[in-house]
């Protein structure tokens, strides 16, 4: 007796990657004309043998042929399948049998031919049907003197001749329609259904054995998979059980011993479903016999059902052999693709049949590709995608394994990536636990870990805030040297809370404990009071989680401190989705610390955490810091601390990221909304003047200053209504202003650079230059560049928009804020693209300064300059190109407030002061004001000479001084020549003679303006 289960049956013979079962050869593609039996397989001299085929004619021709062998000694067709209209016939050693069947279009049929010498006639069969044949010719006497002659031709598709040993297609007999499962038997064998799924044991139907002259195989839609059910007897002795099994299986008779099996069964046939059970049914209950052993099925003990696996889906598959796109594959078939190292060799990839009935992709096989991604530093050519992120992770636990140390370009490369796995992938529990893994044996290393510190503990703090689906109400993910466990509570039966570590266990990992009472081996113990339910999030559906972490490697917290040392390990508790910063609490936290070395009495013990902003000895940031925690009790053995707060404790240190206080952050943000109200406001009469006045806005900056003034108001008043709209809680109303606060910011910063565009022309540029529909153009780059931008964060990372806490410290606070929250898309579409355009701004301002500075050498004697104007100019030229914004990037370590102070009230007060200098301080303006809002002796009479600054060539004055410039471009009312003149920002009215010949027809003359 013996017991099998799960034998799966595809019924092929031969490796599965060379199989050609599922799949068939369609003749009907461009320039597939035949396939040829290759040179390898020689066909033996034959007295006797079976041939099947798989048919389908598409096209009806006068003559076709299904397949056809001959010998170049002999003259006539040793075996041939051939028709004539839809009638099939046989070809035999040059002698020709016909039959009646009708072979109708697009209709699959499976034939088989039969011969013996012994017999006189050749049999056919067609869906396993003996279908009579009659011969053609005079009387036919005997074929027993007739053989196969060996080492022949086969062609399938075609009728060939053989010229010098080539092989030469006929023209006119072309099969047009599709063959498969061309099969070939050295013996007659009885044609039954079973044989329909059995493979030949001279000609198969596998790459090996065919040339296809480059007409690539198709998949055969007909192919089916069956799931059979069993009971079998095996009667006498078996000394292989399983070798049997096979035996019975590669004469397709399925049996096992006496116990219930499941098989499955691949068939492609020319029958229905239906009768194909039937047929594996009856195959089934033909008992089987080897010599000692007999395998039998009762009827009643086969069950026999239709499955359905579909297809392995398209998939990714990034490696260190590269990236490969594996297309859809059907069940138990091969894809292949390129290799990206050498396009020349290819990666193969099965597409298997699972136990639970569906395909699935098994291990690529990439044994012929180079290595591409041979070192740690090729992981920067890689981009992290969430399809791809589990592939980079192997990629890089790979190469780990080579590392004994790391250099801190690699340290930086592994755990950016690491980063951007976590921020972009789903963190599955096992996603979660191959990222703590990897984490762990960097920190095995002997590497200097300073420089990632702060990236590691965001790495595994932002595991613990996204970790998801997982079971029950905790879990803990742990390796070697370090651990991380995550836990969701109940806001209204939240009493205490307790994480503790005990060592490690033959190399397995620290064990950690929830809320268990301390023990003598434990490591690090941490109690979280009662009142850390008041800062646990309130919103509706939001879970409350609390996160411990657990870090044994000290190394990772050097600071460069050298009159303290680290004592022991590190221990971390947060709360994810906090309604604030956790500090001030009215319990303190309670953490007991193992000390790694025995501590003598006469040693002080100071209790710490980890400031991320906090300068190093090193000179970067992460360091120490005892602020809220104090000792309460320390022995030889452990140390007790009390903290205040929650972040990464030790003894002596403390991992926390230091926000801004409590009240310089309202102060801020009270700063922030008033400069944004009192900017929309004169934004908005800037924008009224400029568009009631025709006069103004005659000239290209006024133009230009009116929409950047538009694009800031709608910056102002999506800020000023943010937190409000977001407070409904709507996500696609909080995605729409995202979208619109983004997009406004975007066209405000894209202005000013067409500012500092402008005021290059007409400084720099020498020579007038025709620019048709410069406006227009200009408009069209103002509005259209953001909207681009805008629209491929929308199709590409749409999720990017979002609502978060509100908070110039970047911490959680009460207040919710619709915003970019992804940082990729963050630093890309708007720190990368402002920090382009104030660039471009800054280099077109120092041309200006330049120019400034020449024009003062070269004035005449007795020519004063008013300092006190020229400074009014770069004031004024300061916030028309936005370069107040460059202060956010100095907003770092001890002058981080101050400058944060500066930042806001400059830049939310920048639409003020672009009404100050370019409305309230612009002569032209005001007497428009005067002529058109003023009454009574105020009121003045309409003033059309201002025009002559933009449109009327003014009197040159030789000695005339130029003034602090920016840009004014004017376009003469005779000409469409775009012509760049300078003007002043400040608000007084002088002339400037500027020499600048015209470029087109027109003759040179002379410009003047007056600079307003």
């Amino acid at each position: 007796m013996c017991s099998l289960t799960d034998l799966y049956w595809f019924s092929l013979v031969g490796p599965m990657n060379e199989s050609l079962w599922g799949r068939k050869v369609d003749f009907m593609q461009y320039k597939c004309t035949y396939w040829q039996l290759a040179r390898s397989i020689a066909l033996p001299t034959l007295r006797e043998f079976s041939v099947c085929v798989d048919l389908q004619r598409v096209i009806s021709t006068p003559q076709w042929t299904v397949f056809m062998y001959s010998h170049p000694g002999r003259p006539d067709m040793e075996i041939g399948l051939e028709g004539n209209n839809d009638s099939l016939s046989i070809r035999l050693f040059g002698k020709k049998w016909t039959s009646k069947f009708k072979f109708q279009l697009n209709v699959w049929y499976s034939v088989c031919v039969t011969w013996s010498a012994f017999e006189l006639t050749p049999h056919l069969y067609v869906n396993g049907t003996a279908v009579a044949v009659n011969f053609t010719g005079s009387e036919l006497q005997t074929l027993t003197d007739y053989q196969i002659a060996a080492n022949g031709y086969l062609t399938l598709g075609v009728s060939h001749f053989i010229h010098n040993g080539e092989v030469h297609d006929v023209s006119g007999t072309d099969f047009q329609g599709s063959l498969t499962l061309f099969r070939m038997w050295s013996e007659k064998l009885p044609v039954s259904p079973v044989k329909y799924c059995v493979d030949g044991d001279m000609v198969r139907w596998n790459t090996v054995d065919w040339i296809t002259h480059d007409c690539a195989p198709v998949p055969d839609d007909r192919l089916h998979f069956f799931r059979v059910d069993l009971t079998v007897s095996l009667t006498g002795s078996a000394v292989n059980a399983e070798q049997e099994i096979n035996a019975w299986v590669s004469h397709a008779t399925l049996t096992i011993s006496c116990h219930t099996s499941r098989f499955q069964v691949q068939a492609t046939t020319s029958y229905s479903i239906d009768q194909t059970i039937d047929q594996i049914h009856n195959a089934l209950e033909v008992p089987y016999t080897n010599g000692s052993i007999t395998l039998d099925a009762e009827p009643e003990g086969i069950l026999v059902s239709h499955i359905n696996p579909g297809q392995c889906q398209r998939e990714q598959h990034q490696s260190r052999w590269g990236l490969f796109v594996w297309p859809k594959t059907r069940a138990v078939h091969t894809a292949s693709y390129p290799c990206e190292g050498d396009s020349n060799r290819t990666a193969k990839r099965k597409c298997l049949l699972a136990t639970n009935h569906k395909a699935h992709w098994a291990v690529p096989d990439l044994q012929q590709c180079p290595v591409v991604v041979a070192t740690i530093p090729d992981l920067d050519d890689i981009e992290v995608t969430t399809e791809n992120a589990k592939d980079v992770l192997d990629m890089i636990d790979s190469l780990l394994s080579n590392h004994s140390d790391l250099n801190d370009k690699e340290l930086v490369t592994i755990v950016t990536k690491l980063g951007a796995v976590v921020h972009i992938s789903p963190v599955t529990p096992a996603l979660g636990k191959v990222i703590v893994e990897i984490l762990s044996d960097i920190l095995e290393t002997d590497s200097n870990f300073q420089p990632i510190t702060n990236n590691i503990l965001q790495i595994t703090e932002s595991i613990g805030d996204r970790l998801s689906s997982f079971p029950g109400e905790s879990i803990s993910l742990v390796a070697p040297g370090l651990a991380i466990s995550a836990v969701n509570v109940n806001p209204d039966q939240f009493h205490n809370l307790t994480f503790g570590v005990s060592p490690s266990n033959a190399g397995e990992g620290p064990e950690v404990y929830i809320n268990k009472d301390p023990f003598a081996c434990m490591v690090a113990f941490i109690s979280l009071p009662p009142s850390l339910r008041d800062s646990f999030p309130s919103g509706h559906g939001v879970q409350p989680r609390v996160q411990f972490q657990f870090f044994g490697t000290p190394a990772l917290f050097e600071d460069g401190r050298r009159d303290k040392i680290l004592n022991t390990f590190v221990v971390s508790a947060s709360v994810t989705n906090a309604t604030g910063p956790i500090q001030n609490l009215k319990q303190p936290v309670e953490v007991t610390l193992l000390h790694l070395q025995d501590k003598p009495p006469e040693n002080d013990v100071l209790c710490v955490f980890w400031n991320f902003n906090k300068e190093n000895n090193h000179g970067g940031l992460g360091s120490w810091d005892p602020t809220g925690c104090s000792l309460n009790n320390t022995s030889h053995h452990y140390t007790t601390c009390l903290c205040d707060h929650l972040t990464h404790f030790g003894v002596l240190l403390d991992l926390s990221r230091t926000p801004v206080d409590k009240t310089n952050e309202r102060i801020l943000t009270i700063i922030s909304y008033v400069g944004c109200g009192v900017s929309s406001v004169f934004l908005g009469v800037t924008v009224l003047t400029y568009t009631a006045f025709e006069k103004l806005r005659r000239d290209y900056p006024s133009k230009i200053l009116l929409n950047l003034a538009l694009a800031l108001e709608g910056l102002n008043l999506v800020f000023l209504l943010n937190s409000w709209l977001s407070s409904f809680g709507f996500p696609v109303l909080c995605m729409a202003v995202a979208v619109t606060m983004h997009y406004f910011l975007l066209a405000s910063f894209t202005w000013m650079g067409l500012e500092a565009v402008n005021m290059y022309f007409a400084l720099v540029k020498v020579f007038n230059v025709y620019v048709p529909s410069y406006i227009l153009k200009f408009c069209a780059l103002g509005w259209g560049i953001p909207l681009i931008i805008c629209g491929l964060v929308l199709v590409v990372r749409r999720e990017a928009y979002g609502t978060a806490p509100y908070s110039s410290s970047l911490e959680p606070s009460d207040d919710m804020f619709c915003w970019v929250q992804d940082d990729v898309t963050f630093y890309v579409s708007v720190v990368g693209y402002i920090l382009l355009v104030l660039l471009c701004n800054s280099a077109v301002f120092l041309v200006v300064l330049v120019q400034l500075r020449n024009m003062r050498l070269n004035r005449p004697a007795g020519t004063c300059s008013d300092l006190r104007k020229d400074l009014r100019g770069v004031a004024s030229l300061t916030f028309l190109l936005g370069l107040t914004w460059v202060v956010a990037l100095f907003a770092w370590g001890p002058v981080k407030v101050p400058l944060l102070y500066t930042f806001s009230i400059l830049n939310s007060l920048q639409g003020f002061f672009l009404f100050v200098f370019y409305c309230l301080m612009k002569e032209n303006v005001r007497k428009q004001w005067r002529v058109h809002l003023c009454f009574g002796r105020f009121r003045l009479q309409d003033y059309s000479e201002w025009s002559q600054t933009a449109t009327v060539p003014a009197r040159t004055k030789p000695s005339q001084t130029l003034k602090f410039p920016s840009v004014k471009s004017v376009r003469s009312n005779k000409s469409s020549t775009t012509e760049s003149t300078s003007a002043s920002s400040d608000s007084s009215q002088r002339e400037v003679s500027i020499k600048r010949p015209n470029l087109g027809k027109k003759r040179r003359t002379r410009r003047g303006t007056k600079v307003v």
